[in-house]
């Protein structure tokens, strides 16, 4: 959240330096064995940065080195994480695997015991969509889903220790928001989940609807990483985070306005990560453990 939680920031990037390295080499062979995988023989996330390409301007370059800065977290296809232990092994979902969205929720559905489903549909009849958002605009709900709970499956979150979810009225969802990044290749995106329905079913204008959860994503080329993932405590047993997530890959996957065009994977942070509990729920959802292959910019 940058400069609106400086503190909560400050305390999540100390630990990932100090603590979060010993957690991920102590786990690792665990969270091996829990995906079924051999160390030595992982699939590689292929990744074609795309970079000079007719759509690129001024802007891709700094939205590449962000993304590279991010994936230099990940453990390497090229052998140049060893003696590295802290680094992560990546959980990516490869999309030009699946030969359908329909097939993807399937195999979901059936991981999960029907959970998953049973969960979206829950959500979708309680009235919650799913869609792009414009940060600037509510800005305050997404504090309030920082700090909506103490402690999440890696244990403590610092945003929950603060006070970060009073802030001026947000100026609130516009109905029909489209983003529209400068290049289709390379940006930087916020995909959520919204509760339009007050207390007694009824529906809301656009602006009134509450962000109940979001996804911060970033585009390099043939890859979607997601930067951040968080759903407001209250709302999760309505089942909005499956929602939200089933809905984000059918888009990936069936690019309905051009900006998911060519690619082919979604990457959604370490398999060493967190409590066993969020490793599962990745595993369930179709993300295999991988090492990243990425060439150096050209």
């Amino acid at each position: 959240m940058g400069t609106l939680t400086p503190i909560a920031d400050l305390a999540k990037a100390a630990f990932r330096v100090t603590v979060q390295p010993a957690l991920f080499v102590r786990k690792r062979a665990a969270r091996y064995a829990m995906a079924g995988v051999d160390a030595a023989a992982l699939p590689v996330c292929r990744v074609d940065a795309q970079s000079g390409r007719p759509t690129c301007n001024g802007e891709c370059g700094y939205t590449e080195s962000l993304s590279r800065r991010h994936l230099a977290e990940y453990r390497r296809a090229d052998g140049s994480h060893r003696g590295k232990p802290w680094l992560g092994t990546a959980c990516v979902i490869a999309l030009t695997e699946q030969t359908s969205f329909e097939s993807y929720a399937r195999r979901v559905i059936q991981r999960t015991s029907n959970a998953s489903r049973r969960l979206s549909r829950k959500a979708a009849r309680a009235g919650y969509v799913t869609g792009f958002f414009h940060p600037p605009y509510v800005v305050g709900q997404m504090a309030a889903i920082l700090s909506s709970k103490r402690f999440r499956s890696g244990g403590l979150v610092p945003y929950g220790l603060l006070d970060i979810g009073r802030r001026a009225p947000d100026h609130g969802h516009v109905g029909g928001y489209r983003p529209q990044p400068p290049c289709p290749l390379h940006w930087t995106l916020h995909w959520g989940v919204f509760a339009t329905r007050d207390a007694d079913g009824r529906p809301l204008p656009h602006a009134q609807w509450t962000l109940a959860g979001f996804v911060k994503l970033r585009r390099i080329g043939s890859l979607v990483h997601a930067l951040q993932i968080m759903t407001h405590g209250d709302h999760l047993p309505a089942g909005a985070h499956d929602l939200m997530h089933l809905e984000l890959v059918r888009w990936l996957m069936e690019n309905p306005d051009g900006l998911a065009g060519g690619v082919t994977h979604f990457l959604y942070g370490a398999l060493e990560h967190a409590g066993d509990g969020l490793a599962h729920w990745k595993l369930r959802r179709g993300f295999t453990p991988m090492l990243v292959e990425l060439p150096p910019p050209s």
